[in-house]
């Protein structure tokens, strides 16, 4: 065998481990989104407030410490710094199921530890996550088995949160929870076994320039440090309206925890229409005016949440499509945001320039989570207001501030550069 063809089967080897591996981590990490851990917080007894703000740790200790890891990443070997966060993620998972066995107060502390543990372990692997992989794919084949491997990954979410559904129909005690979240923790042992079998391709390490210096390069890149502002504001006010839109389905409309992941799960499956449709939007026409109609869809989505009660349609029919068209918009945003940014980072430091626009991403997110929790706490918003003629609740009153932002956000599209007219499908690391 020539080697070349070695390194092709090589190759071929390690994306299979890599792909499973990450199918295995996605579906825990995605408790954080489609419900499971929100509603478990909520069987609990944990304060609404409080969810929200445990649901934001990850995303928040990723935004402050996600850059000096990446740089540490290109200097001193992905896969090393990889593995040890692989390690840090189950053991910080590993404390969810454990925490419903004790008192709120122990059981709070046990998660917030294991969330801080498991943000930890999740900066160390993600970091890395594009570099291990970028080599590992061929770049003719590169759209086809991305765009694969998400379809693969949202998949595999909703067969699991559709068996969460079914798990959760009633009043579910927290025993299932426990089980639920238990399984997830056995597949991110799983994950770490096999990503130890993924060729590391690309060894060299970068180590001209110390990390301030690195970054002032990145920062100085024409066009990407709006680029950046940009994307920050956008999830600022869209990465916590999943969080809210469930806290009013359970808490105010009082539907069952199957019927909010189930409802979560539509959403899912919206995302894959969101991919299809995106992608070819942005081949055909760039990336600015997907953000452009994201704009918009985003607010309709919220409106259309906050209608819900004078919608023609039975109430979780008018659920069912929010989450839907909400589940599109997000991924067809998401991959605009990943395609635009991977056509505006430079070759060197791969790990460090992805993660500055990843870390936006992420401080975004968390913010929109610790926003809503301080509006609640500080008690701005009224508990019960009337939105035509329907009696509405805090959370809708704060969803309808982010869907107004949201719409006038659109004179920052300015900040996009916009200089990619082919997409690229890119499965994020979690």
């Amino acid at each position: 065998m020539s080697d070349e063809a070695a390194l092709e089967k090589r190759r071929a080897r390690g994306l299979r481990r890599a792909v499973l591996a990450q199918l295995f981590g996605i579906l825990g990490m995605d408790s954080f989104n489609n419900g499971i851990m929100l509603l478990y917080m909520t069987v609990l007894g944990v304060n609404p407030v409080r969810i929200l703000t445990y649901l934001a740790i990850p995303n928040a200790l990723s935004t402050v410490f996600r850059l000096p890891i990446a740089y540490l990443a290109d200097r001193y070997g992905k896969k090393r710094l990889g593995l040890i966060g692989l390690f840090l993620v189950t053991l910080g998972y590993s404390a969810v199921p454990f925490a419903g066995s004790f008192s709120l107060r122990t059981a709070e502390a046990l998660l917030v530890s294991g969330f801080t543990v498991l943000a930890v372990g999740k900066m160390l692997f993600a970091c890395g996550w594009f570099a291990m992989l970028s080599p590992l794919v061929p770049e003719d084949r590169r759209g086809r088995i991305f765009a694969s491997m998400r379809f693969l990954f949202q998949t595999a979410n909703i067969a699991v949160a559709g068996i969460c559904v079914y798990a959760l129909s009633e009043n579910a005690p927290v025993s299932r929870f426990q089980v639920i979240t238990g399984v997830l923790a056995f597949g991110f042992l799983m994950r770490a076994i096999l990503y130890n079998g993924v060729p590391e391709l690309e060894r060299q390490r970068t180590r001209a320039g110390s990390f301030s210096q690195t970054l002032g390069k990145l920062v100085r890149l024409k066009g990407y440090a709006g680029f950046c502002a940009y994307i920050f504001l956008l999830t600022l006010f869209t990465a916590g309206c999943g969080s809210l839109f469930a806290l009013v389905e359970k808490n105010t409309l009082a539907l069952s925890s199957g019927w909010v992941v189930l409802l979560a799960n539509i959403g899912m499956v919206g995302g894959m229409f969101g991919l299809f449709l995106g992608g070819r939007a942005i081949d055909r026409w760039g990336t600015k005016y997907v953000f452009l109609v994201c704009h918009f869809g985003f607010g309709a989505s919220i409106l259309g949440f906050l209608m819900r009660g004078v919608m023609p349609f039975p109430l979780l029919a008018a659920l069912g499509g929010v989450h839907f068209f909400l589940g599109a918009v997000a991924a067809a945003s998401g991959l605009a945001i990943i395609s635009e940014m991977l056509a505006l980072i430079p070759r060197e430091n791969k790990a460090l320039s992805t993660s500055l626009g990843t870390s936006m991403i992420l401080a975004g997110s968390a913010l929109s989570g610790l926003t809503s929790a301080a509006i609640l706490k500080a008690d701005i918003v009224r508990e019960s207001w009337t939105f035509l003629e329907k009696q509405m609740s805090q959370y809708d009153a704060i969803l309808l501030g982010y869907a107004v932002m949201i719409v006038l956000m659109v004179v920052t599209l300015g900040l996009v550069p916009s200089v990619l007219r082919k997409a690229e499908w890119i499965p994020q690391a979690q």
